[in-house]
């Protein structure tokens, strides 16, 4: 205490009193106790820092790995403020003065608290998941979005009305500013609604092939609430308003039950009935006997003769594949068009092409263009009657 006395003494004759009406000596245990906070802060981050990083070699959908991403960052913080409720405590703050530091400190505690909450919030993705909603994860993003901003919001009401700084007329006046708002860019509303609609709606997620007749056709990478972000089969990215997806009619290639073959195959108009009805029946076999090809009642399978064309006996062939995959249908396609081949050969018939028979129908004899060529033959003949 006499060493405190004779530090109080030195200081106040070498700086003047201390403001406020505080010693000090109270200045530097308050200081002391912010360096020991300091200090705690230091030793526990390896900690903190320890366990995060033993966490971290769990799966993402680990709720304990989300709990400690969430909360280390406020735990950090803890030392700070538990070291300056002590550090206001011993200044001994009077009137004004400790009114304010009372605010402060309920305000860090408050906005610790509530960054602690949001920070848990982000991750309601593993709610949705246990509640079994089966929303898409750009849904289960934006939603993740929206509790985090309603937290911080709440958070920021609380801290507002402790400062004596009324919310009410503050959101009053914000609504109409947001009407203002939303008058002028209705577009904008637009394409957030019909993100909306997409998202609870599941037309399409990311990873799927579709088409939008006029607009694009591509994979969806990236579902946002204005646009949707789509990768053209050239690898070109495209945005979308998400208006123009919700008002058109779409086509969604990745959730067919199987994917179609439909072809019309020519053939020569010589070949008899007989040849026709092997070669229909050898393609149709074909067909049957591949468990590759969906068959009836499953899907729908016809081989017909179908119609008689401008150069050729039309063969219809209407069938399904088991897979959707494009490159394994394409291998399907291609098999089965080179076991056409034998098939058609065999019956001794083939493959049709546009051709076109002129007939030159000639009802005079040729008329003669060269009159020299007349006197000739007018010669010849007189000298063959004197012969005579």
């Amino acid at each position: 205490m006499n060493e405190l006395s004779s530090l109080e003494k030195t200081l106040s004759g070498t700086l003047g009193h201390a403001p406020f009406g505080i010693s000090w000596s109270a200045y530097l245990s308050a200081a002391s106790i912010m360096l020991v906070a300091l200090v705690l802060v230091w030793m526990i981050r390896p900690v903190l820092d320890r366990i995060a990083k033993r966490q971290a070699q769990k799966t993402e959908r680990h709720l304990r790995k989300r709990l400690v991403d969430a909360l280390v960052p406020p735990l950090r913080v803890i030392p700070l403020i538990v070291g300056a409720y002590f550090a206001l405590h011993v200044l001994n703050l009077n009137g004004s003065g400790s009114v304010l530091a009372g605010l402060i400190m309920k305000t860090v505690v408050v906005a610790a608290v509530f960054w602690a909450i949001a920070r848990l919030s982000s991750n309601t993705d593993l709610l949705w998941d246990r509640m079994n909603l089966n929303l898409e994860k750009s849904a289960q993003r934006w939603l993740g979005f929206a509790v985090q901003f309603l937290v911080l919001a709440c958070g920021a009401a609380i801290i507002l009305q402790m400062w004596n700084i009324p919310v009410a007329p503050l959101i009053g006046s914000l609504g109409v500013f947001g009407i203002a708002v939303g008058l002028a860019a209705k577009d904008l509303l637009s394409n957030l609604i019909s993100g909306v609609l997409i998202m609870t709606e599941k037309r399409f997620g990311p990873g799927e092939w579709i088409k939008v007749d006029g607009v694009v056709e591509g994979t969806v990478e990236q579902i946002n609430f204005r646009s949707t972000k789509i990768r053209r089969f050239d690898l070109s990215p495209v945005y979308v308003p998400n208006s123009a997806l919700a008002d058109n009619a779409m086509t969604n290639f990745s959730r067919m039950t199987y994917r179609r073959i439909n072809w019309m195959v020519g053939l020569e108009y010589g070949t008899p009935p007989e040849k026709l009805e092997q070669i229909r029946d050898g393609v149709e076999q074909w067909l049957q006997n591949d468990d590759r090809i969906c068959q009836p009642p499953e899907a729908s399978l016809f081989v017909r003769v179908d119609s008689f064309g401008e150069n050729s006996i039309n063969l219809m062939i209407y069938c399904f594949t088991k897979t959707t995959v494009w490159s394994e249908w394409l291998k399907i396609k291609e098999e089965f068009a080179l076991a056409m081949i034998p098939i058609v050969k065999g019956a001794g018939s083939g493959f049709a092409f546009p051709t076109r028979s002129v007939f030159l129908h000639q009802l005079d004899p040729p008329e003669i263009i060269n009159p020299g060529d007349a006197g000739s033959v007018t010669a010849k003949a007189g000298s063959a009657s004197e012969s005579r």
